[in-house]
């Protein structure tokens, strides 16, 4: 999830999501080893869009091997209000978030109007309901790759971080 889509546009996209299912509170669900900058802008940009606007968000984060994860989940449901949204990161995270929302039996009742997962994949569509998903711009994502990889190839002593710094590195 280095290449993506604006993450400003992502939480922009969820706030309104989630302010359209008057939930009162949210929890944003990510693999810790698949973000790999400390604030990452779609996690702290979707926290502080649901502060911002009054819905309470909390991150909830997971292991690899985290056998936790879907009593932390379940203790959260039922720790205050049900009308809660939960925001997977991506499509990996949708499903563990699915997974256990089924094994918990509140798939049916959140699904279709709380859920929402920030990319597309046929494995979500096994879900019933299926989640929502926001479809990201996998042909822009394609491109920026192509213009980092140019990039990096043709200036080799430049820090991997600078790269992703720059919106259009190629002519």
């Amino acid at each position: 999830d280095r290449i993506t889509a604006d993450d400003n546009r992502i939480t922009e996209i969820a706030e309104e999501f989630f302010r359209r299912a008057e939930v009162k509170r949210t929890v944003i669900i990510w693999r810790e080893d698949m973000v790999q900058i400390r604030n990452h802008p779609r996690i702290a940009g979707f926290l502080a869009r649901m502060n911002a606007i009054g819905i309470e968000a909390v991150p909830m984060p997971f292991r690899r091997e985290d056998p936790g994860f879907t009593a932390r989940l379940k203790a959260y449901i039922e720790s205050g209000d049900d009308r809660i949204g939960f925001f997977g990161f991506n499509a990996f995270c949708g499903v563990k978030l699915c997974c256990a929302l089924d094994s918990l039996g509140v798939l049916g009742k959140y699904g279709a109007n709380c859920v929402l997962v920030c990319d597309k994949s046929l494995l979500l569509n096994v879900f019933y309901p299926t989640p929502a998903m926001i479809d990201l711009n996998l042909p822009m994502m394609a491109d920026r790759a192509v213009e980092m990889l140019l990039h990096r190839l043709s200036n080799p002593g430049i820090p991997g971080i600078l790269v992703q710094q720059f919106p259009r590195l190629v002519p």
